[in-house]
């Protein structure tokens, strides 16, 4: 049997999950619009909203919405995504550190592991970024974005 909360959030969310899918980013964000004068949780409207900005590719809105939620209610995703966020708005410091929570988050998370090798690359990290990508691509071997990674910093660096 399913309960109340349940319908309520399958009829209330899907409809919005489906227009981000095919990527109708303002009829969801309209959706939500509506949604937050009802009693729903903020958290996860912050994060379709955070995702629908980031899809549009406005980082600083989409960092906005993020923000919003607790950091108790970051999961590995969205922890991704806030990277992704930073490292799009040049903070590379502030992008990997979030890829490293993503990373702490689920440690098979292959998304965070390409994004922080690139972005520790950029900083100049390359032992650090070699020895991610080398543990990525013990899980992912036919990662093509990592494999790149890796060569590209071999081409000019010798690893201690």
């Amino acid at each position: 049997m399913i309960n109340n909360n349940n319908k309520i959030i399958r009829e209330t969310f899907f409809p919005i999950i489906n227009l981000i899918k095919n990527k109708k980013y303002d009829k969801a964000l309209n959706l939500l619009e509506r949604l937050t004068d009802k009693q729903i949780d903020l958290n996860f409207i912050n994060q379709l909203k955070g995702l629908i900005y980031l899809n549009k590719k406005n980082w600083k809105e989409s960092l906005l919405y993020y923000q919003k939620i607790p950091k108790k209610k970051l999961n590995f995703e969205t922890l991704n995504n806030i990277g992704v966020c930073f490292y799009k708005l040049g903070k590379f410091n502030e992008a990997s550190d979030k890829f490293y929570q993503s990373l702490n988050e689920n440690k098979n998370y292959i998304s965070a592991y390409e994004n922080f090798c690139v972005t520790n690359k950029l900083l100049g990290n390359y032992d650090l970024s070699i020895k991610y990508s080398s543990k990525a691509l013990l899980m992912s071997p036919k990662n093509n974005k990592l494999k790149n990674n890796l060569l590209d910093i071999l081409n000019f660096y010798e690893p201690k």
